[in-house]
């Protein structure tokens, strides 16, 4: 529906509620990718794969490569 600007609202918004999720951290890049945000949603990817140093969430660092 090309509604990015309240995909996005609503993710951060998420992010607010639940600071260390890695699953809404990555969440929260997509509206920023999928908007042509790449230069924010490369940022949140960072800050995840820095909270996340067991890459457990091996995805994020695919996503960034």
């Amino acid at each position: 529906m090309l509604r990015f600007d309240e995909a996005i609202a609503e993710i951060e918004r998420a992010r607010q509620l639940d600071p260390l999720s890695l699953v809404i951290a990555i969440e929260t890049a997509r509206p920023y990718t999928i908007s042509g945000r790449y230069d924010r949603a490369i940022e949140i990817l960072r800050k995840v794969v820095e909270i996340d140093r067991s890459l457990k969430f091996a995805m994020t660092r695919a996503l960034l490569t």
